[in-house]
């Protein structure tokens, strides 16, 4: 659902993510990818794959930065959580 509204114009598939065992090689086609969307954050495949938190959300928010009418959508069984970062805490 998400990567139809990042990718209306379906210039990414998701088929070779689950047939691709190599995490390196399928961490490149998502980069690759990320770029054909529009996003210009830049990062190597190994980041992705080894996990660095910091810059796998920096990379997430340029998804979501190149594609600005990405709307909410509730899922049945599925519950938003909203959290409150209270200042000073």
């Amino acid at each position: 659902h998400l990567l139809s509204q990042i990718d209306p114009a379906h210039l990414a598939t998701t088929s070779i993510l689950k047939t691709e065992q190599d995490t390196t090689r399928r961490a490149q086609y998502v980069v690759e990818h990320a770029r054909r969307l529009g996003s210009e954050f830049q990062i190597a495949p190994a980041h992705i794959v080894g996990g660095n938190e910091k810059l796998n959300m920096a990379f997430l928010a340029s998804l979501f930065n190149a594609s600005p009418g990405v709307e909410l959508v509730a899922e049945e069984g599925v519950d938003v959580v909203e959290e409150v970062v209270e200042e000073g805490a």
